[in-house]
């Protein structure tokens, strides 16, 4: 068996050694819907005027205008603890544009969050045709934050 294993994994390293192109591109492709949805980014977690100021950044790649874009959001504090739940308005997103919205939270100390956890939308509406919103509301989230603070759904 631990020869198998050894074979295999010579095999392996001999096609990434033969083919390195081919390896680097099936590892750096993104994924087939990545195109698809909407991308929010926690980009930056500083000291406010009222509390924390959290910059997101957020492109909207649904192929579709919305007007507006509200999503409930929990924050966690570092004993795992809710230590708000809050709903931010990310207001109109053109689409294929990219955006930046910040956020002054009242009240919460930025150095106490661990994570935001996106409940989902609080509604949005969409086009001139509001019965194209529920799509919209729902399209994919691709988060990501650039900050110690984890953002999931």
């Amino acid at each position: 068996m631990k020869l198998a294993v050894s074979i295999l994994a010579a095999a392996a390293l001999s096609a990434a050694a033969l083919f390195p192109a081919f390896a680097s591109a099936t590892e750096a492709a993104p994924p087939a819907n990545a195109d698809k949805g909407l991308a929010l980014e926690l980009n930056r977690v500083a000291p406010g005027s009222a509390g924390c100021l959290l910059t997101f950044v957020i492109r909207n790649d649904t192929g579709r205008a919305i007007d507006a874009a509200r999503y409930e959001v929990v924050l966690f504090n570092k004993a795992g603890l809710v230590e708000q739940l809050t709903t931010l308005d990310f207001g109109a997103l053109a689409p294929a544009k990219t955006v930046v919205r910040q956020f002054d939270l009242p009240g919460v100390s930025c150095p106490n969050l661990s994570r935001l956890l996106v409940n989902g939308p609080a509604g949005c509406t969409g086009g001139d045709d509001n019965r194209t919103a529920a799509p919209l509301c729902t399209a994919p989230l691709h988060l990501s934050s650039r900050t110690d603070i984890a953002v999931i759904q």
